[in-house]
């Protein structure tokens, strides 16, 4: 008898863990970097940045230089 209760009461256990990892999931949409070091300037890498953003552009993402 204990084994039974032992038993339901992780499966329940499990239940609950996984639904609340797929309800957290699903609201925790992050905004992602990639970030890009280089030794010159935006200036002295033009085309490779245009490039560059043009690419992420292709995905639907945002290039932004800080």
């Amino acid at each position: 008898m204990a084994d039974a209760h032992r038993r339901r009461l992780l499966v329940s256990a499990t239940t609950l863990l996984a639904a609340a990892g797929v309800v957290g999931a699903q609201g925790t949409e992050r905004m992602r970097k990639i970030g890009w070091l280089t030794a010159g300037s935006p200036k002295t890498h033009a085309r490779v940045l245009t490039a560059f953003r043009a690419g992420l552009g292709e995905r639907g993402w945002i290039g932004v230089v800080a």
